[in-house]
């Protein structure tokens, strides 16, 4: 199983991890949560008005939608000051960005962390429509930022990959366990956006599937990140126009 290791992102071993298929784009994910958190820390701290801009303009509502459009992605770099929702969101990534790069390529493993990222705002969105629809318009103002979505998302490949590669049904079922206790933690902790990783973790998982149907041989190959980048483009139209037709 491919590790996470800071000696190969040195300078001098960055150019042989990339054509090793290392982990050099979950390193850059990681190092740009880890900045944007700083500015979140430092700005609190020093600039509360300044900060509070950043988090609005950083940050998911699904209500603010049609006017801070970006945020349906900047918000899986954002985290909550609690340096535990950073701590454990690195560490999953960690634990599954590498093994997904590693299969996937890192053109097609990027897109699959952005789409799912995507698709986390679009769990979102569903939620707060249908709570709009109920006329519950505070459920309807949930607003929410993090990785996790997006690491959902990349679960899901993952599943794909053992289902395609026919791995062993013991490995399956172990990652259909953690993603079980992962779904259920919202039960203990309602501050946690289920909506996110649901979207997610679909997005990413429908993602992988249509890859596995074009291209059924994996790890990637030559034509496999061309492939995914198309299908990449018309899942973000299909992600994005939803998106729009909810707000």
């Amino acid at each position: 199983m491919p590790t996470f290791r800071f000696s190969d992102l040195a300078p001098r071993n960055i150019r042989r991890t990339w054509r090793q298929g290392g982990p050099v784009i979950t390193a850059v994910i990681i190092a740009l949560c880890v900045l944007v958190w700083l500015v979140e820390i430092l700005s609190n701290w020093l600039a509360p008005a300044f900060s509070q801009i950043f988090l609005l303009n950083g940050s998911f509502n699904p209500l603010n939608f049609r006017y801070l459009p970006w945020t349906a992605l900047t918000s899986v770099f954002f985290h909550s000051l609690d340096p535990l929702h950073l701590l454990g969101n690195m560490l999953c990534l960690v634990l599954v960005g590498p093994v997904i790069e590693r299969l996937y390529g890192h053109l097609v493993y990027l897109w699959i962390y952005l789409l799912s990222g995507l698709g986390g705002s679009l769990g979102l969105s569903i939620y707060s429509a249908v709570m709009r629809a109920s006329g519950d318009v505070q459920a309807a103002s949930v607003s929410a930022f993090g990785a996790s979505g997006a690491i959902f998302g990349l679960f899901g490949a993952l599943l794909v990959v053992y289902r395609v590669s026919g791995v062993d049904k013991g490995q399956i079922t172990s990652l259909l366990i953690l993603l079980g206790l992962n779904f259920a933690l919202p039960i203990v902790d309602n501050s946690i956006a289920w909506q996110a990783h649901v979207g997610g973790f679909l997005v990413g998982l429908l993602y992988a599937f249509v890859l596995s149907r074009v291209t059924p041989r994996m790890p990637a190959r030559m034509g496999f990140a061309a492939k995914g980048s198309v299908w990449a483009a018309v899942f973000a139209l299909l992600v994005i126009g939803a998106l729009v037709a909810l707000a």
